[in-house]
């Protein structure tokens, strides 16, 4: 069953997931349990065992990244998976279905994602979703925000409900 998160489970996710660097879990705690507070985040789980995260940030103020990717229409998509390889695609799915029918509810039309290009399957997962509309590129570092020779390259790519 898919479910808005709760404080617990946003907190026992970031403490047991793989995917998020451990010297910046306390730092995605705050983050995501900020936003939860002022709402200007909501977090999608599943009740399975080491489910996917999916985060909606609905606030182009609450991301720093967020020129072309949020507005009053549209949601930027965070998906982490405790899969550090790859999107399960199956967990992405069932996610981010009930995600759009949430935001939809909440007067959302589009939905906003980012992959690293270098991520071939991650991208042919998020386009057989109808992630087609090309946002912009933009450079993520992977490790330390002033090392610039480690950045991911990221497409973003935005979807239109139907």
């Amino acid at each position: 069953m898919i479910k808005k998160a709760s404080t617990k489970e946003i907190v026992d996710f970031i403490s047991t997931t793989k995917t998020i660097a451990e010297d910046a879990k306390d730092y995605f705690k705050k983050k995501f349990l900020d936003g939860l507070e002022n709402k200007s985040k909501i977090i999608y789980i599943s009740d399975e065992k080491n489910s996917d995260l999916l985060v909606a940030i609905t606030n182009q103020e609450d991301y720093d990244n967020s020129f072309g990717l949020i507005d009053s229409a549209t949601a930027y998509l965070i998906y982490i998976s405790h899969d550090e390889n790859n999107i399960n695609e199956q967990n992405f799915s069932r996610l981010l279905d009930y995600a759009e029918q949430d935001l939809k509810k909440n007067g959302f039309k589009n939905l906003t994602i980012g992959v690293e290009i270098s991520n071939a399957y991650d991208l042919k997962i998020i386009f057989n979703h109808g992630f087609s509309n090309f946002v912009k590129y933009s450079f993520r570092p992977l490790k330390d925000q002033n090392d610039y020779k480690n950045n991911a390259l990221v497409a973003y790519y935005q979807k239109t409900f139907n």
